[in-house]
């Protein structure tokens, strides 16, 4: 995902840990990795908010675990919010939208 200025691309990647990585477009470098959730976890999908101050991430902990979303404030590089996915199971997919919900 491209921030609005387009000088950074956070990428989710599937290793373990679960991280996201901070790459520098204008001189096609990497700036940096953050671990999103601990060991045993693997990256997965992510989206970026349309501002891209924020990039909510997925992660997985295998099929007898029970992955989560970590909210990551891009600016900052660093992790704000994670919650682990209800009940049982994994997630897979994630959307982001600027509307408010219906009641």
């Amino acid at each position: 995902m491209l921030t609005p200025s387009e000088r950074t691309l956070v990428v989710s990647l599937c290793g373990s840990p679960a991280s996201l990585a901070f790459v520098d477009t204008v001189h096609l470098t990497l700036v940096g990795t953050l671990q999103i959730a601990g060991a045993g976890t693997f990256g997965d999908l992510a989206v970026m908010t349309a501002g891209g101050r924020y990039v909510y991430a997925t992660f997985d902990a295998g099929t007898a675990g029970t992955g989560g979303v970590a909210v990551v404030d891009v600016h900052r590089r660093k992790v704000v919010a994670s919650w682990a996915y209800p009940g049982t199971g994994r997630p897979h997919e994630i959307w982001y939208s600027r509307r408010k919900p219906r009641l």
